[in-house]
Parts: C-alpha cells; sequence; structure tokens
C-alpha cells in the first residue's frame, strides 16, 4: 500500500471514530427570532427557561452560586424578547436606581450615534478638534490635530492619561483631577500627546468625557437633554438620574443611573440592530462597528466604539465597576443585565459559563442531575486526544510504512510505539514491552 492509500485510510477511520462523539443533543436552533413588532415599552414580556430552549439546571447553578454570598444587586435573564429569569437582592427591587458606573460610557457611544444620524457630526472619521474651535487647546501638535471621533470612542488616543496607576478613591487619580477641573473636557484635550493616535489602547475616562462635551457643543443640549429626547423616550426610560460635570455636561463615562429593566431595554435596542418600533434609533452601521473589534486591549476583551467585545464567542458588553455588565449575544438572542455591589463579581464567568452555556445547550425534559462544569464540554476534550492520536498515528505510518502490520488500531499503534520509547537506564527495572 502506497503512503497516500494509508493516509487516506488513517483520515477516513479518524472520521467515523469521531462521529458518535457529536451524537448527543445541542440545541442546534440558534434563536427564535423576536415577533417584529413586539417592543417592551411599558413591560417585558415573560416567559420559563423551558419555553425559550434554555437549559435550567445550568441557570439554577449560576442562581445557587450567586446566593452563597454574591454581591449581585439584580440578575436579568432576556432571550427571544422574554424575561425569563428576573432577581433582586440585598434589599433592591425592580424600580431601584443603580449606578451603572462605567457602562455609562456605551450610552455616551449611543448618544454621538444618534448625533450623527440628526446630522450634527459629519463621521466618526472626522478631526474632533475642529469641533471645538472655540476652546483654546494647549500642547497641539500634527499628532493631536490628527485626533478623530473614532480615535476617543476606541480610546486610542495616545493622550497623556492613566487612571489605574492610583486608586479611583484618591484626588490624584486623574479622573478626580479632572472632574475637579473647571472644564473637564478641556482638561483632557489639553494633555501632551506621548503616542501616535490608533496605535494602543489604553482605558480613558476621559475621552468618554470629551465626547459628552462633543455632543453639548454640536448640539446646544445638555447630553442628558439630548438623550431623554432622541433615547429615553423612545425607548420609554423616565426614572434616571444623569451627574453633571463642569461646562454644563454630563459625566461621559460614569455616574448614570438606571432601573436593571431599563438597562435591559438598552442592551435590546442593541440586540435588534439600533432599531425601536420600526424606527432607526442609531444607524445601523453604527451599532455595527460599536460590537465590532476595532483595537485589542490589555484585558481579556477587544473594544469597539466604546463597548467591549468578544468577538471569539459572538457576543458584546457595556461593564461597569462593581459589577454592572449588559451583555448582548445575537446569535442567541440573549441578553444578561447584572448588577452588584463589588468588584470582585465575575460577570463575564457568568454570561459565558452559565447564561450562554444554557443557551448552547438547550432546554431537554431528560436533563437530570448533572454537574457543574467550569463552561468546556468533554466532547472537546475527547476530540482533541483523538485528533493527537490520530496525527500521531499518521505520522508513524507515513515513517514507518511496514508498522501497520503490527497494530491493528491507531491506539495500539501509539501505545506500542510510546512503550518502545520507554528504554531502561542502569537503576531501573522497566523493560521494553513492545517492539517493531
Amino acid at each position: 500500500m502506497n503512503p497516500k492509500s494509508r493516509v487516506f485510510i488513517c483520515v477516513l477511520t479518524l472520521g467515523l471514530v469521531l462521529s458518535p462523539i457529536f451524537d448527543s443533543p445541542v440545541s442546534t436552533t440558534l434563536f427564535e427570532q423576536d415577533d417584529n413588532d413586539y417592543w417592551p415599552d411599558d413591560s417585558w414580556r415573560v416567559s420559563s427557561l423551558q419555553e425559550q430552549d434554555m437549559n435550567v439546571q445550568r441557570i439554577e447553578s449560576l442562581v445557587s452560586r450567586i446566593e452563597d454570598g454574591s454581591a449581585v444587586y439584580s440578575l436579568l435573564i432576556i432571550r427571544n424578547g422574554y424575561i425569563v429569569y428576573e432577581n433582586y437582592r440585598q434589599g433592591k427591587n425592580e424600580n431601584s436606581l443603580m449606578h451603572i458606573f462605567s457602562c455609562t460610557k456605551s450610552f455616551t457611544s449611543a448618544l454621538i450615534g444618534i448625533a450623527i444620524r440628526e446630522g450634527y457630526i459629519g463621521s466618526i472619521d472626522d478631526a474632533i478638534l475642529p469641533y471645538f474651535s472655540n476652546w483654546t487647546i494647549e500642547n497641539v501638535d500634527e499628532r493631536k490635530e490628527s485626533l478623530t471621533i473614532r480615535h476617543f470612542l476606541t480610546m486610542t488616543t495616545g493622550l497623556d492619561w492613566n487612571e489605574h496607576n492610583i486608586s479611583y478613591t484618591s484626588p490624584e487619580n486623574m479622573v478626580n483631577k479632572m472632574l475637579a477641573s473647571s472644564n473637564p473636557a478641556k482638561y483632557v484635550l489639553d494633555l501632551r500627546m506621548v503616542l501616535e493616535p490608533g496605535e494602543v489602547h489604553v482605558y480613558s475616562t476621559g475621552a468618554s468625557q470629551v465626547l459628552s462635551a462633543l455632543i453639548r457643543e454640536v448640539t446646544g443640549m445638555r447630553p442628558q437633554s439630548f438623550a431623554q429626547e432622541y433615547l429615553f423616550e423612545p425607548l420609554s426610560i423616565s426614572d434616571y438620574d444623569w451627574a453633571l460635570a463642569g461646562m454644563d455636561t454630563n459625566v461621559g463615562g460614569s455616574q448614570l443611573y438606571l432601573r436593571s429593566g431599563d438597562m435591559a431595554r438598552f442592551g435590546y435596542l442593541y440586540l435588534r440592530n439600533g432599531s425601536w418600533n420600526n424606527e432607526q434609533i442609531i444607524p445601523v452601521a453604527y451599532v455595527h462597528d460599536s460590537k465590532s473589534a476595532e483595537v485589542s486591549t490589555n484585558w481579556a476583551l477587544d473594544y469597539g466604539l466604546h463597548w467591549w467585545v468578544n468577538e471569539a464567542r459572538e457576543y458584546f458588553c457595556a461593564l461597569g465597576s462593581q459589577g454592572q455588565g449588559i451583555f448582548i449575544d445575537l446569535a442567541f438572542n440573549l441578553l444578561m443585565i447584572i448588577t452588584g455591589g463589588s468588584d470582585s463579581i465575575p460577570m463575564e464567568s457568568y454570561f459565558e459559563g452559565y447564561v450562554r452555556r444554557a443557551a448552547i445547550e438547550g432546554y431537554s425534559e431528560d436533563e437530570g442531575e448533572e454537574t457543574e462544569t467550569s463552561g468546556f464540554d468533554i466532547r472537546v476534550v475527547m476530540l482533541s486526544i483523538i485528533i493527537a492520536t490520530g496525527g500521531f498515528s499518521i505520522l508513524l505510518i507515513i515513517i514507518y510504512p511496514n508498522i501497520t502490520k503490527k497494530f491493528s488500531s491507531p491506539g495500539q499503534m501509539m501505545h506500542g510505539f510510546l512503550l518502545k520509547k520507554l528504554h531502561h537506564n542502569s537503576n531501573s527495572n522497566y523493560q521494553t514491552i513492545a517492539s517493531f
């Protein structure tokens, strides 16, 4: 038998071995599309995990983990436009206003998209300094003149900013120094350039403040007022609070307070590609760019337009300090809203290991008792082992053409080869068990 024939037979055998591994039931329907005319204006539809094809025990495991001393305040899971799980803790309820911390940044980003739709801003690739032409900006050079709105949305400005070298509780932290200044956005724009724009992502609440000021400059309205007219009112969000900074504008990167259900409405807006009640609130192209990985970061997630992005898992999210999060998965028509009071809350783990996984697995009447896993499938482990064994066997066949005469299976072949390599030394009692 020639080498090509031997390789073909081994690959065919490997495929036959793998096929039964993937016969176990997995939810194959990615999602049931929402009714085109359904929008949670006054209240959300309510359904069950079973009816929306989610693994019940996976969510029960998450709830048990949260109840075990967690600082989570609220958790909402929404699939196909239905609330399938909702719970409030630590004295909170559905009417509680939650400080969403840096999730605010994604709302500020949405306002930029709306301002583009309304014609106040030409494009996110416009140079940003001309929009502040009535300000006298310091430390201007060619790099600063080339700064675009996109650079601020992706936090790749190259400005000399670092808000993680000093605790946020210290007055010396750059965020606090910025907010204490008479013109917070100018404080940021006046900084010297230390990197080329677009090169490196540096997390910057200062960039969000400049975007907030940009809304104020181009519309003549506070961001809160602009949001009320073009974002909150269309989404039936009426109860909220948003702190002010200097120059009669709102804090762009934090200090927005919302109810959990309204955080979910905002997430649902992005889940529906910026559309609400058949009106395009945010341009589709802007939503697409927002959830696309524009830049890599030093964190576990990439970054879009003021949104964190996991392209490998096909979801994106707004994240805030102390356990605030809006997770959006388009493939499974899925939202998770979480609020809390501790930075130790593993939000991504909750979403990936439990909520998203429950949607992937789907509901089965035969779920039975299952042990909690850390988010990986045993079939993946088996597949890795089999591929390694098969690949090694193919290599042996190519190198040692006569090896197939000695062994009846790839596994036995690998076993024999490894034993062959276990040569004893002068102090060992091991003997070579098999030979070619």
